[in-house]
């Protein structure tokens, strides 16, 4: 959508608030707006206004978070200028302090000051994750090594744990905020959090990945997972540092492509050069088959979130090598600063008779990014220079190509900036939202012509964009500059015609006049192949000389000839001299209108009168506006120009007997050069009631006796209404209101109005007469309209009275009629009741359609339940409330036209079960736990190891249970008390007696697994530890052990090793006796029993 330029006055509305690109396209100022470079600028924008008159001044303030307000900038406006820019030095600006702070400005006039509303501004420099600080390296670009890795649960998926999911677990980060948003990548695939609460400030954060997210993203031996940070007024975080997880989760995919130049999950745009990038995919029998297609995709996003999809094609020419595809480098471009690309290919096999589809690879392309390709202007050049009086009155024209990761709702601002002929900055911009029909074509910007009008004669504009991409990020374009040459400011001046020296008055009997010369203001600088078209236009055909001239080399001062004959076709009239400028081809200005009266001055007639009581443009006198003795006629001192011993003579003609009224006025000394009144009996004006007048005056001039009449002043003498007729209702013949612009499928309706009381009214359908109605003593008006047509029609009422004042219209449309339906059924709870379903609600809302703006009624069974009113956009909505259990029908009944009534929508409400429940908040259960060979006795558990939550509502009894095999939890069935067993986790259900089942998850991280590992020397019980995975006991993880497990439950009796060293020589090594806590140590080739200790990890 454009944003809208809004006219304005003064003082009667608002002044617009100041604005900032930066905030419009943010939300605020960020670090890339203030600290990227210490030399930017701010450009505060205040405006438009309507007129802005040379010499006022405009004085700008910034408040700071601080609260301190600051005078930032004072400038005065120039002739023509509408916008009023300030560029602000970021270190002023910065003295606003972080957080929000309000611009403002006061707008000084000649005659006071306004003030404008202030516009929040929020100054936010630190950006989530500090990715502007060490220790960031340029080879790592988009990407921000201050971050840390995603921790990944588990890192190795397949089918027989995907539907668990996973846990990604993110660290608090540097600068971490209230509404960062935090997007995790998985293998590219994007999932978008909420923005953070403060809770959530400072703390890990914890994010479940679902079984159809992982499916989504695909499969990959090295599935990078990262994350990136937006924030309040979208700093970017860059990428973090991913981890590569597997995922496997179809074994039937094809081997992954080769792609040469990926290295370590990187892909570097920059260290390609020129060429392309390589990629290579194996082809063997049997499920390739010679002449096969296969197709290989690049699919990822870029640095702003767009996703960008590549795809190429090449046939199989052997089963026994590889085929080479070589991704353009312009191609690999599009996915620089994304979090992933993914590539795979598919083949269309002839050995299969499907399409088969491989692995993925996926990596980050780093590297420079380019800037969008600068916009052009389409109009306004002349010989590649920019010469804005040559754009149409539409406007400039500027387009913009499509753009990579182009989609509905991007955000685009055009920006342009220059200089006035002082060197005073110039800026401006405009903004579109993309729609879908927009995506992938030329874009295009109308700019309104005067937005370039006051550009400097010989400097320079530029055009540029910023790209909003709907996922957040931005991408700005390259400069677009284009010379500037406006020779031409403003409108023309009028011509001048040398034999009329006061532009008043040309008179062609004067002795020495043998043509008329209309000269072109010398301030016009012609340029050659210019074109100048002159109209001389008379009142009369005979009298007009239309004229032009094409110029050959730049110069000034054109001058036309019109023959006297021709001049003198007009004698006694007056008429108009104006020119055009035609430039290029293209018609630039009409020039401002000389009038002139063919005659001499005694000849013309003095302007019209005044009456003062009446309304002189409307030619219309009403004899209750003159509320005293007289009415009074003025005339102008400008007029007349009228001196000592002028007279001045009245005529007052009246069209009724006893109407008419003459008098004059002798001017004496005091009287010279000021206006003339006469006062007119009231007794005349009552005398033309509904008549006519026509007022005018002679001056008859002391100095030679001329007599100079004026033009006369025509009106109507009749009471005009201060009560316009209006009309306020129409209905249909059900009494339901059609509202004005609506529809209705009734042919008659009744309209009922206002207007003056006991006054008459003439009813109009567009432009046929309906009949009239007459106001009764309240001004209340109706009338009764039958047989009318569909289709479209416009109501008006006018006035038999006063002046014949018409009402504003009032229209609507006669359709076929609609009969209504009901379209859903939403119980109280949200959930959708089909027809012929069930629900424990007892209150339901109905949806459905009809006629726009009519009314229906609802039933169930017979019996009613109320009427609804239907929308404008024909759409009705009605709940319904304490419904039975048992069936019910419902129906809905017209109440206009036939009354149809819909389709039945039956449904059963049945006795309400209270939802089960219990906390599904994923567990972390992470204290340090020895476990014997899987619980075979009885481990030590606390709050770090176990937990009890209980199930709510339902039907119970409850049963608590495992969802699927190879759970690492323990779970009593009845209450629901869980165990850490290993380091597997799993999930947690509970299912009440009718089926309904909700489930928490329970992760385990610290269990250690103790097992016996039989008899051996010291060295051959460590190796064999050491070759399962896993350790032998240290003497404190010993005695740890047995004040968990130890006395005569612990099946062996004497000593066990342990790992520490007791003596050198001979060699010897601590032990413990399990059943009696008695330590000792024995040489390290004695046989003794042995446990030993390993930890499984999180799977």
């Amino acid at each position: 959508m454009s944003l809208p330029i809004k006219q304005i006055r003064k003082p009667q509305a608002g002044y617009p608030l100041p604005f900032i690109d930066d905030v419009s396209i943010n939300g605020g100022l960020n670090y890339l707006a203030l600290k990227a470079d210490p030399t930017l600028e701010v450009i505060i924008n205040c405006g438009p206004f309507y007129p802005a008159v040379s010499g006022d001044r405009i004085d700008l303030y910034w408040k700071g978070s601080d609260g301190n307000e600051r005078q930032v900038g004072t400038r005065t406006f120039k002739a023509d200028e509408i916008i009023a820019s300030f560029p602000i030095p970021v270190a002023v600006a910065l003295e606003a302090q972080e957080g929000l702070g309000e611009i403002r400005y006061t707008y000084t006039d000649a005659a006071n000051t306004y003030p404008s509303d202030p516009m929040p501004c929020l100054i936010k420099t630190t950006v989530p994750g500090n990715p502007y600080s060490g220790p960031n390296l340029p080879e790592t670009i988009y990407i921000n090594e201050a971050m840390s890795a995603p921790t990944v649960d588990p890192v190795d998926i397949d089918l027989g744990n995907v539907a668990r999911g996973a846990i990604v677990t993110i660290s608090a980060w540097e600068y971490m905020s209230v509404g960062d948003v935090v997007t995790l990548n998985w293998g590219g695939y994007p999932l978008k959090q909420k923005p953070l609460e403060l809770a959530q400030v400072d703390q890990t954060l914890v994010i479940i990945v679902s079984e159809a997210d992982i499916l989504a993203a695909g499969n990959s031996d090295e599935l990078p997972v990262s994350y990136e940070i937006r924030d309040v007024v979208n700093n970017w975080s860059l990428n973090s540092p991913a981890t590569l997880i597997n995922v496997d989760t179809n074994v039937n995919l094809l081997e992954k492509p080769d792609c040469v130049d990926v290295d370590a999950g990187i892909l570097n745009y920059d260290s390609l050069g020129s060429d392309s990038s390589l990629v290579m995919v194996r082809t063997p029998a049997p499920i390739f088959t010679v002449g096969d297609v296969v197709t290989l995709y690049w699919k990822g996003f870029n640095a702003q979130g767009a996703a960008i999809e590549t795809h190429y094609e090449l046939p199989v020419a052997s089963v026994t090598g590889r085929l080479r595809f070589d991704v353009p480098n312009e191609d690999v471009a599009l996915f620089i600063g994304g979090p992933t690309t993914s590539v795979f290919y598919t083949v269309d096999s002839t050995s299969t008779g499907k399409l088969e589809t491989s692995r993925s690879v996926m990596f980050a392309v780093i590297g420079t990014q380019a800037d969008l390709p600068a916009p052009t202007l389409e109009n306004g050049l002349v010989a590649g220079v920019f010469e804005p009086a040559t754009l149409p009155g539409a406007g400039a024209r500027v387009s913009l190509p499509a753009y990579p990761g182009m989609g509905e709702h991007d955000r685009i601002f055009l920006s342009w900036a220059g200089e006035d002929s002082n060197g005073s900055p110039l800026h401006g911009s405009v903004g579109e939202e993309l729609e879908s029909a927009d995506v992938g074509v030329t874009f295009e910007f109308l700019v309104d012509k005067s937005e370039f009008m006051n550009l400097g004669d010989g400097s320079e504009v530029l055009f540029s964009y910023v790209v909003i991409f709907a996922a957040g990020g931005t991408r700005d374009s390259l400069v677009a500059t284009y010379s500037v040459k406006n020779v031409i400011v403003g409108n023309l001046l009028k011509p001048h015609v040398l034999e009329a020296p006061d532009d008043d008055f040309l008179d062609p009997s004067e002795p020495l006049f043998t043509k008329a010369h209309v000269q072109i203001p010398d301030n016009v600088l012609l340029l050659a192949n210019d074109r100048i078209d002159m109209l001389w236009d008379s009142p009369l055909n005979e009298g007009d000389f239309p004229d032009f001239m094409n110029i050959r080399t730049d110069g000034i001062g054109i001058v036309f000839e019109v023959p006297k004959a021709r001049v003198e076709k007009s004698l006694g009239r007056d008429i108009v001299v104006s020119y055009t400028l035609t430039r290029s081809g293209a018609k630039l200005y009409d020039s401002d209108v000389l009038t002139l009266f063919i005659g001499s001055a005694s000849d013309r007639l003095l302007p019209r009168p005044f009456v003062v009581e009446a309304d002189n443009d409307a030619g219309t006198l009403d004899p209750d506006a003159v509320t005293g003795t007289y009415a009074h006629v003025l005339i102008k001192a400008a007029d007349i120009n009228v001196e000592v011993n002028d007279e001045v003579l009245l005529s007052w003609a009246g069209s009724e007997a006893g109407g008419s009224f003459d008098d004059s006025n002798p001017i004496s000394g005091s009287e010279a050069g000021k206006d003339v009144t006469f006062d007119v009996p009231k007794g005349f004006v009552d005398a033309n009631l509904n008549g006519t007048l026509t007022v005018e005056y002679t001056v008859i001039r002391a100095l030679d006796g001329l007599h100079q009449g004026s033009k006369p002043r025509e009106l109507t003498v009749g009471r005009v209404s201060t009560v316009a007729p209006d009309i306020t209702l129409v209905q249909d013949s059900a009494d339901i209101s059609i509202p004005d612009g609506g529809e209705t499928s009734d042919t008659a309706v009744t309209i009922t109005g206002t207007a003056q009381a006991n006054g008459q009214v003439e009813i109009f359908d567009g432009v046929t007469t309906k009949g009239t109605a007459l106001a009764n003593d309240t001004g209340i008006w109706t009338l009764p309209l039958t047989g009318l047509a569909l289709g479209s029609h416009s109501l008006t009422a006018k006035a038999l009275y006063g002046a014949g004042q018409v009402s504003a219209a009032w229209t609507f449309s006669i359709t076929a009629e609609t009969a209504p339906l009901i379209t859903s059924l939403i119980g109280s709870g949200g959930g959708a009741i089909a027809n012929g379903g069930s629900t424990s609600d007892t209150s339901v809302t109905a949806k459905g359609t009809a006629l726009a703006n009519g009314r229906v009624e609802i039933f169930d069974g017979v019996t009613s339940k109320g009427t609804a009113t239907v929308s404008s956009a024909e759409e009705w909505t009605h709940t319904l409330t304490g419904l039975a259990v048992g069936s019910h029908t419902l129906t809905v009944k017209a109440l206009y036209g036939a009354g149809q009534v819909s389709d039945a929508w039956a449904f059963t409400v049945v006795a309400e079960i209270p939802e089960l429940t219990i906390d599904e908040t994923p567990v972390i259960l992470d204290g340090k736990i020895y476990i014997y060979e899987k619980g075979r006795l009885e481990a030590r558990y606390d709050s770090s190891t176990s937990i009890t939550r209980t199930a709510q509502g339902g039907v119970p009894p409850y049963t608590y249970s495992n969802r699927g095999s190879g759970t690492g939890l323990l779970i009593d069935p009845v209450t629901g008390y869980v165990r850490a067993l290993d380091n597997v986790g799993g999930w947690v259900v509970v299912t009440d007696s009718v089926g309904s089942i909700k489930s928490y998850y329970v992760q385990v991280t610290g269990v250690i697994d103790v097992a016996y590992l039989g008899q051996g020397t010291w060295s051959g019980v460590n190796q064999g530890a050491h070759d399962r995975g896993g350790w032998l006991p240290s003497v404190s993880e010993l005695r740890e052990i047995y004040s968990v497990f130890g006395g005569s439950q612990f099946p062996y009796a004497g000593k066990i090793w342990s790992s520490e060293k007791a003596g050198l020589i001979p060699p010897s090594y601590h032990t413990l006796n399990m059943q009696t806590g008695a330590e000792g140590s024995a040489l390290q080739n004695v046989m003794l029993d042995a446990i030993w200790l390993f930890f499984e990890e999180y799977k």
